[in-house]
């Protein structure tokens, strides 16, 4: 009967155990020493509790003297931020709480704060001092009396008001603390007596599991037939005496093993002496010798191709066609015969090498008429020899695929101009077929001139031995293509006569291109008129024939008004067009020697040369060109189905006014006329003036000084204030202020364009956020009666297209620590026309996180009544301009009535901004307008000075209403 052996898995249930065990032990000691703490923690909360009250009970007894009760309410009221006093309560004997740490229970009667049951309704006995206590020792609640006396009271004769003094005491926390602080002591020691289980695991996995393991290992490497397998015994023991019996096994296997071996050397020394590959098959078809030649080929080596079917070690296709081949051998085992493969015969080796193979098998048999042992397989490498039969073959097929694949047309052509082989190309460049070619002579092919030039490039190539080129024309199928020739000499001669390879390429694309090119490097695209590099260098020479003549010109600098505002609502396709209209109608009007150019976006330069030999007669007949393009551009322009009006600011410099002007200086000085004519009214004609350049010098002046400004501090907010309709100050505007130290008080109507012009603007942008951010804190600090609501601020169309902008305003307000209640950003039409998209979406986003928005200089736009429904909008603010035409224009009283109906309906606030009379504010309360903004009230003026007004203002208010209480 075969011995039964029972095992455990000793590597998982050993640990597994172990740990159990500390695990129980552990819980077990945790819990003991929880109760333990609790308890501990209960007698100490109890002596302090009680030590507290007795205190408490000193201190009201010694301080509590009517002539002084208010030291001893401000003790007890500071117990409210010890977590552990829940409450504090003294209350005399008439029920009548008269010190608490909860100060709203003071004066109010006992009975109506603690439980029924808590509360005792006499007064204690003159002689009763003691603690009275009600606690659980389970939990950690705690509730205190004793008696207390209050003082003496005034009516009597040394008569004490006795009361009580309780307190309710709560030390869960620090109960908490202590048991949390346990079971992290506990944590510790169960990690150590973890790290010690670990230590026995490990001397158990050594000494007992790993040798098991090697005793396993080594009996599998001798079943595999490794006889070398050995164990290395080290000690005594039963496994030791175990690893002996298993070496003097594997050492007897060992013996039996070689002396095969030995009988199987000598076959194997006869197949490796074979100049062939030699592969050895069963009957089967499996493998069971191969030579070294055999195992390079094929790229198995035979301990590995021993026993593997021979179809996997000898992976042979057809060369051609790649599809596998029929294996030899099978035929071999059908037939019984000797076999020979196809000529074509491929051989694919294990790491992807090919060779192409010759090849044979034969059965093997012991004698004629014995049964079939297997089969031999004997090859060779054949690669060199079809390699070099194939490379000739590919030589060949890459010439011609190469010559087909030129983009040119190649020729070959002998000294007489004769044409001996074509190839390459398109057909349809050819001048005629290539049938028609072959055998013939240029000169009875191509146009005679042409031929003749081409027969003498080939001569010359021929002597000069050197390559030639030719630039042709022919006409082929109605086009006049444009060919570069290139020709070289042949070494050996055609047929007995010197040849050339003459290619030709098609350049027409090429010759178009480069005049496109050339017309695009003094062309605006978009309108064909001439661009900046082309306008200043015709100038120049204009510049020049004038002063040889003593003849004037002018040069004519104009753009469309409030074309960017049309640019960004409708989009510059549509803004493209109004600009090629703009250069057709000026062509119109213009005479042919007249000179006009496209500078750059909607700005387009004139040239009127030969104005006759005095600056009046130029004058005169500048102006009239200039009208005309005034009235020519200011008719409407139409887009698709609709029409769009447009007008033009147009300045004027002539030349030449004497040796040092420069084409550089006409241009600027009339950009300087041009700005003055649009802050004149738009739609005007201006000469240039030295006012102008004054201006022009002021502009880059301030330019470079905005850059500096925010650093050197120069920059401020002032605040004008916005009142409702009892003049209590509700809110702000902040407007920014300059004060240069050397230009002076620079007003923001002549900083901000230029801001806007040169990208300055996102930066004052943000410095007004955080200074508006810094001032709402200010504000909010100062505001004890809590009536400011918001503080508005004005931001540029270019912040609102940034896509984050957003999320800059959100992160500037959390940095600040500011609500984003406090905040209005007034938008303009301006804003809501350019990048609707993703104006509307920054607005949505900052709404949804509580920024207000409010629609400034409101009826003055053209578009913005349809952002009523469509933007989450607080407030509007009636332009200032109807304000202050309400008695001299009763139309612009009517619409000032409308908007604040329409507000009311739609839930809007409305702000009048600019009320700077009585009669103005009488008007719009009569008609029930929200907010007020304007010099009546107050002018915008710097933080400290608001701050200030509005705590005065307040105060007046505050009279004001006490006033009105008492009547």
């Amino acid at each position: 009967m075969t011995p039964i052996v029972q095992a455990i898995r000793l590597r998982l249930w050993l640990p597994l155990g172990i740990a159990a065990l500390i695990l129980v032990i552990q819980v077990a000691l945790f819990v003991h020493d929880r109760d333990d703490t609790r308890r501990r923690a209960h007698a100490q909360a109890l002596t302090e509790s009680q030590a507290l009250l007795l205190r408490l009970r000193r201190i009201i007894e010694i301080g509590g003297n009517e002539s002084d009760p208010t030291a001893v309410e401000e003790l007890i009221g500071s117990y409210w931020s010890i977590p552990e006093i829940n409450w504090v309560i003294a209350y005399d004997g008439q029920g009548i709480v008269r010190y608490s740490n909860h100060l709203a229970w003071i004066g109010q009667a006992v009975a109506s704060i603690l439980p029924k049951e808590s509360v005792i309704g006499h007064p204690p006995s003159p002689g009763d001092h003691a603690v009275r206590l009600d606690h659980d020792p389970e939990t950690a609640h705690i509730r205190l009396r004793t008696p207390v006396r209050f003082g003496w009271q005034r009516d009597t004769l040394r008569r004490p008001n006795l009361g009580w003094l309780m307190i309710d005491y709560d030390h869960g926390h620090r109960l908490a603390q202590m048991i949390h602080r346990r079971y992290t002591v506990y944590l510790s020691q169960g990690l150590l007596l973890l790290s010690i289980a670990l230590l026995a695991w490990w001397l158990l996995h050594r000494y007992i599991v790993r040798p098991i393991g090697r005793f396993n290992a080594s009996a599998q490497q001798l079943a595999g037939g490794d006889f070398s397998a050995r164990l290395h015994i080290q000690g005594r023991g039963e496994l030791a005496d175990m690893a002996r019996s298993f070496n003097e096994l594997a050492q007897r296997l060992a013996e039996l093993w070689q002396q095969q071996r030995e009988r199987e050397r000598f076959l194997a020394t006869t197949l490796h002496s074979i100049g062939d590959a030699v592969i050895v098959c069963d009957i089967d078809g499996r493998v069971t010798e191969m030579n070294p030649i055999a195992e390079r080929l094929t790229g198995w080596p035979l301990g590995e191709a021993a026993g593997r079917p021979l179809d996997e070690v000898f992976d042979i296709v057809n060369a051609h066609t790649g599809q596998p081949a029929a294996n030899p051998l099978h035929r071999v085992i059908e037939e019984g015969r000797i076999v020979g493969l196809a000529n074509d015969t491929e051989l694919r080796s294990r790491d992807g090498s090919r060779y192409q193979i010759a090849d044979s098998a034969a059965p093997i048999r012991l004698s004629d008429d014995s049964p079939l042992l297997g089969a031999i397989l004997v090859f060779r490498d054949v690669s060199e020899a079809y390699a070099a039969q194939a490379e000739l073959e590919n030589n060949l097929d890459r010439l011609e695929a190469f010559a087909n694949a030129l983009p040119d047309l190649g020729f070959i052509l002998d000294d007489e101009g004769r044409y001996i082989e074509v190839f390459g190309g398109s057909p349809e460049l050819l001048y005629q077929e290539k049938k028609r070619l072959l055998g013939h002579r240029l000169t009875e092919i191509l146009p005679e001139p042409t031929a003749g030039r081409i027969l003498e490039t080939i001569t010359r190539a021929i002597a000069t031995g050197e390559p030639q080129e030719l630039v042709f024309e022919l006409d082929i199928d109605g086009r006049t293509l444009c060919f570069q020739g290139r020709c070289a000499s042949m070494q050996r001669p055609v047929d007995g006569h010197a040849a050339v390879v003459w290619l030709s390429r098609d350049i027409s694309a090429q010759r178009r291109n480069e005049s496109r090119i050339l017309h695009l490097a003094y062309h605006d695209e978009l309108t064909g008129l001439l661009n900046r590099t082309a306008i200043t260098e015709r100038l120049e020479e204009e510049l020049s024939r004038a002063r040889r003549h003593a003849s004037y010109g002018a040069v004519l600098f104009f753009d469309l008004d409030h074309f960017k505002d049309v640019n960004d609502s409708l989009g510059h396709q549509m803004g493209d067009e109004i600009l090629r209209q703009v250069a057709q109608r000026c062509r119109q009007i213009l005479r042919t020697e007249d000179l006009l150019a496209r500078i750059a976006g909607d700005e387009f330069l004139v040239v009127l040369a030969d104005l006759g030999g005095s600056p009046e007669l130029a004058i005169s007949e500048t102006r009239v060109v200039a009208e005309k393009i005034l009235h020519e551009l200011s008719r409407p322009y139409r887009l698709d189905d609709h029409y769009i009006n447009l007008s033009s600011s147009i300045g004027i410099s002539l030349f030449p006014q004497d040796e040092e002007q420069t084409t550089g200086d006409l241009l600027k000085q009339a950009d300087s006329a041009m700005y003055r004519a649009k802050t004149e009214g738009r739609r005007t004609i201006r000469y240039f003036t030295h006012e102008d350049q004054r201006q022009a010098d002021r502009r880059f002046l301030i330019n470079n000084a905005l850059r500096q400004a925010m650093s050197n501090g120069e920059l401020s907010l002032y605040l004008q204030p916005i009142v409702d309709a009892q003049g209590r100050c509700r809110s702000a505007e902040a407007l920014m202020r300059w004060q240069h130290p050397e230009l002076g008080t620079i007003p923001p109507n002549e900083f901000i364009p230029i801001a806007e012009t040169t990208g300055t603007i996102l930066k004052l942008g943000i410095w007004t956020l955080e200074r508006a951010c810094e001032i709402i804190k200010q504000i909010i600090e100062r505001d004890h009666l809590g009536t400011f609501e918001r503080l508005a601020i004005n931001l540029s169309p270019a912040q609102f297209q940034q896509p984050d902008f957003a999320d800059l305003v959100s992160e500037t307000l959390r940095r600040h620590g500011q609500s984003a209640a406090h905040l209005k950003l007034e938008l303009t039409e301006e804003i809501l026309v350019s990048k609707p998209e993703v104006v509307n979406e920054a607005i949505r986003r900052l709404r949804e996180r509580g920024v207000h928005f409010s629609i400034d200089d409101f009826g003055t736009g053209f578009s913005s009544l349809q952002y009523l429904t469509q933007l989450p909008l607080d407030a509007l603010k009636i332009d200032r301009t109807f304000i202050a035409n309400l008695f001299q224009s009763p139309r612009d009283a009517t619409i000032v009535e409308a908007i604040i109906q329409l507000g009311h309906a739609l839930q809007i606030e409305i702000i009048a901004e600019g009320v700077e009379t009585e009669e103005q504010l009488r008007f719009l309360r009569a008609h029930d307008c929200d907010f007020y903004q304007g010099y009546h009230f107050a002018r915008p003026m710097p933080v400290d000075e608001f701050l200030d007004w509005m705590t005065a203002e307040k105060r007046v208010n505050i009279r004001e209403k006490r006033k009105d209480k008492r009547s």
